[in-house]
């Protein structure tokens, strides 16, 4: 009975401390520093780190130009649960009690990350813009 007592006690600890938080933007600034370099990147590596372009359009000196947009709405969500226990005995009988108590807060913003990527004839990357806001 104890055992159960005690496992049931710190379940609930561990549930009540859990938090959520939707998944980031694929496309993140450190990505884009990480993975473009100007005269060097092509489009197909590009197309194997970020996947397929919001838009794609022909510049006027015959390169192209991707954008990537990223828009999310972040939600977390924070909670923390007490529980406390007690009992002993009162003459011939068993008493106990129980008290428990919880606090929770929450925020949300959304966020929007766009990268612009200009490559040249040869598809090869001639120069890029990240931008990031959040709100």
């Amino acid at each position: 009975m104890k055992g159960k007592l005690v496992y049931s006690f710190l379940l609930l600890s561990l549930l009540s401390a859990c938090s959520y938080r939707l998944p980031q933007p694929t496309v993140t600034p450190g990505a884009a520093k990480m993975v473009l370099e100007k005269g060097v990147t092509t489009q197909a590596e590009i197309f194997q780190a970020f996947g397929s372009p919001n838009f794609v359009t022909t510049t006027k000196d015959g390169g192209e130009l991707w954008v990537y947009s990223n828009h999310a709405r972040v939600n977390q969500a924070y909670s923390l649960g007490l529980l406390g226990l007690g009992g002993g005995l009162v003459g011939d009988a068993l008493v106990g009690g129980c008290a428990s108590g919880g606090y929770g807060s929450g925020t949300s913003y959304s966020r929007s990350i766009n990268l612009m990527i200009t490559f040249d004839k040869n598809d090869v990357v001639k120069d890029y813009t990240v931008s990031q806001l959040q709100y």
